[in-house]
């Protein structure tokens, strides 16, 4: 039995915002030429949006992504999106108009941990990642991407095995690193039964 997912009113808000950040003239006038050319870190995006820190439009992303509307690289441990044709002209048929939303199919979650938690995991997750692309020190940021690469592999498995997941977040390689320490701390009880 599958479920379908239309594309939700925060999904089309986090393509107007990254739209909106493309955009922007901090972005046009960037000296970077991968900001010029429309690849741009959450971050920036934000940044940019003028959204702030509390918008989280990185699972989102990452979602659309799957779904053809935005292109996705990692650069020196960050990752990097880029809004692609199919994208800008969705959302410009969108255009705050209802109704007429894609249907896809969502039933993605099975297994030992139950979707509301891999949920909260996921949400975790994304704010991991914004936490890691502010690490100064290219090692730590690398060792601390490719956790957070791994955790989302377990996650995106048919059954995501808890004890998996807790043992990788527990890693004592990374509990020098405070604030992903805490991270940690949450998707641990997070999964807790």
């Amino acid at each position: 039995m599958n479920e379908l997912h239309t594309i939700s009113p925060n999904d089309i808000r986090a393509m107007a915002a990254f739209r909106r950040a493309m955009l922007s003239p901090n972005a046009k006038y960037s000296s970077s030429y991968e900001i010029q050319r429309g690849w741009l870190s959450i971050s920036e995006a934000r940044k940019f949006s003028g959204l702030g820190e509390d918008f989280d439009f990185r699972e989102s992303l990452m979602w659309l992504g799957e779904l053809g509307f935005f292109d996705q690289k990692v650069t020196a441990s960050i990752r990097h999106f880029r809004m692609t044709e199919r994208g800008i002209q969705f959302l410009k048929d969108k255009s705050n108009e209802q109704g007429n939303d894609i249907e896809i199919d969502s039933a993605r979650w099975t297994g030992t941990v139950d979707p509301v938690r891999v949920a909260q995991v996921l949400s975790i997750v994304s704010k991991m990642e914004d936490a890691c692309e502010k690490i100064q020190n290219n090692f730590d940021r690398m060792q601390i991407f490719g956790l957070i690469i791994a955790l989302r592999a377990l996650l995106e498995i048919p059954e995501p095995p808890r004890q998996g997941v807790i043992s990788l977040v527990r890693d004592p390689a990374f509990a020098h690193i405070v604030q992903v320490g805490t991270f940690f701390a949450a998707i641990a009880a997070a999964l807790k039964a």
